[in-house]
C-alpha cells in the first residue's frame, strides 16, 4: 500500500503566525495543558535564544525537568530533553507525534520530503 504525504504547511509567515496562535488558542480552550515554563512574550529571551540556545535550554531543563515549554517570539515550544524523552518520543511513542505540523515542516522547503520532515506509514516506509 502505498503512503500519502500531507500537504505541507504554508510558507508565508503571517499565515504560520495566524496558524500557531489559533492553535493555541484551540489547545488552551481544550484544557491541554502547556509543560511548565516561561509563557510570557519576550523578546529578549527570543533573541538570546536565536544566539545562543544551550544556556537557556539547559537552564529551563535544571529548573523544570526533561519536558518544559518556552514561548519564543509569538509562540510556545515544548522540548523534550535527555535520553528518556527522546526515547518516548522517537520510539515508544512516535505515532502520537506529527512532525510536520511542527517547526520540522518549516525544513520542507529548504530539505524537500526526508526522514526529517516526514512522519507516519511513510517515514517507517523509508527508513526501512
Amino acid at each position: 500500500m502505498a503512503a500519502s504525504l500531507a500537504p505541507a504547511p504554508t510558507t508565508n509567515p503571517l499565515r504560520r503566525i495566524a496558524f500557531d496562535l489559533s492553535t493555541e488558542r484551540a489547545a488552551r480552550s481544550s484544557g491541554i495543558p502547556f509543560p511548565p515554563g516561561p509563557m510570557s512574550f519576550s523578546l529578549v529571551r527570543t533573541r538570546r535564544f536565536s544566539q545562543n540556545p544551550l544556556p537557556i535550554l539547559l537552564r529551563s531543563y535544571e529548573r523544570y525537568g526533561p519536558v518544559f515549554s518556552l514561548r519564543l517570539l509569538h509562540s510556545p515550544v515544548v522540548f523534550v530533553l535527555g535520553p528518556e524523552a527522546n526515547h518516548f518520543v522517537t520510539v515508544s511513542n512516535a505515532s502520537k507525534f506529527r512532525w510536520r505540523d511542527g517547526s520540522m515542516g518549516d525544513l520542507i522547503p529548504l530539505l524537500g520530503d526526508g526522514l526529517l520532515t516526514i512522519d507516519g506509514p511513510y517515514h517507517r516506509q523509508s527508513r526501512r
